[in-house]
């Protein structure tokens, strides 16, 4: 049957961590990382009065900062959560390079809590189940990938897909409550807005002209369950035939995936609008630089995402001695 799925999985920096991004960031927005209250270059001529009286300590406050602008670069981890397990440099990705992703952003802060971001996109998600499958042949439609290239037996679903989204978040500081006092060195906030999204999706279901069928039928063999029953397959073994497929596929994705009817409308992309939720923690590096850690997940309601339409009902068993 068919599942909805969720889409990507965005991490918005790239480091030793999974599913996240580093952001330099190139001017202090004091809703996100706070500022000096004592640098009256941020203060407008409007409020310099009260700024003055504050700084002579003839006033509690000091006066209201101007909202400021903050250009941002990413770079992280790309994941679609679907009907194909997706995978990264953790968990033996066929191409490293095919599972990140790269964002510029444009933030406004509007007050002490709220900002608004504007950010572009581009990256691409790829993966590969590691359970054999024949649910294709059940439910085949024209554009089905393993039918067009005349596969008749136990395939493994596989993936590439480019995606390019611009979005505009709003977001929320969760520690800045405390607004005058000095300057938070740690920031915790949370995000949601909406988007445009463009994705495309491919499979690699032909190596040198030939199809897989005959190295999927081996490994299906040699992983078979002691049940004798060929789709059976035994969980502990999911590791070693990631690996076997791993190295098996040629990485090239040169056919397309089941699509809808509006693919090509973009350059051979689909259009979907999106919405987006996201948690994150920004780190003050200086005066106008700043680091953050962010985690954004991007929610489409359509399922070829991962250009796999079904879910197949496979069954796994545990070896146990």
């Amino acid at each position: 049957m068919a599942t909805n799925k969720y889409l990507l999985i965005l991490a918005t920096i790239f480091t030793m961590f999974s599913f996240t991004q580093v952001n330099a960031q190139s001017s202090g927005v004091y809703n996100l990382t706070s500022y000096d209250y004592t640098d009256s270059s941020l203060i407008p001529e409007s409020r310099m009065d009260q700024q003055n009286d504050f700084m002579n300590n003839r006033y509690l406050y000091p006066s209201k900062p101007r909202n400021q602008w903050e250009i941002g670069i990413s770079g992280g981890l790309v994941n679609v959560s679907g009907d194909v397990t997706s995978r990264s440099i953790f968990n033996q990705a066929i191409k490293a390079t095919e599972t990140m992703g790269l964002a510029i952003n444009v933030r406004k802060a509007w007050g002490y809590v709220i900002s608004t971001r504007l950010q572009y996109l581009t990256g691409s998600a790829s993966g590969y189940n590691h359970q054999a499958a024949n649910g294709y042949a059940i439910n085949a439609t024209g554009d089905n990938p393993w039918i067009t290239n005349g596969y008749t037996g136990n395939v493994y679903y596989n993936y590439q897909t480019k995606v390019r989204q611009l979005s505009l978040d709003v977001i929320a500081s969760l520690n800045n409550i405390r607004y005058h006092k000095a300057a938070n060195k740690t920031s915790f906030y949370a995000l949601a807005g909406i988007g445009a999204l463009l994705y495309e999706a491919n499979v690699d279901a032909m190596k040198a002209g030939a199809s897989y069928q005959t190295q999927f039928n081996d490994i299906t063999t040699k992983y078979a369950a002691t049940t004798g029953a060929a789709t059976n397959q035994v969980y502990q073994d999911r590791k070693d035939k990631s690996s076997d497929l791993k190295d098996l596929f040629d990485g090239d994705y040169e056919t397309d995936a089941e699509r809808h009817s509006n693919r090509g409308m973009y350059n051979d992309y689909t259009f979907r609008p999106s919405v987006n939720a996201g948690l994150g923690v920004s780190f003050r590096l200086g005066k106008r630089v700043s680091l953050s850690i962010e985690d954004k997940v991007i929610f489409t309601a359509d399922d070829l995402v991962d250009g796999q339409r079904w879910q197949e009902r496979t069954a796994l068993t545990r070896d146990v001695d």
